[in-house]
């Protein structure tokens, strides 16, 4: 289970840099909302 979470972390993390390129600060907020 503890590696299920991880991998979509990994997906969501993912999604947020490619989101970052046109937002600056986007990864972060979500890296914020994760922990």
């Amino acid at each position: 289970m503890e590696e299920e979470n991880r991998r979509k972390q990994q997906q969501q993390q993912q999604e947020a840099y490619d989101e970052d390129d046109d937002m600056p600060g986007g990864a972060q907020r979500v890296q914020c909302a994760q922990q």
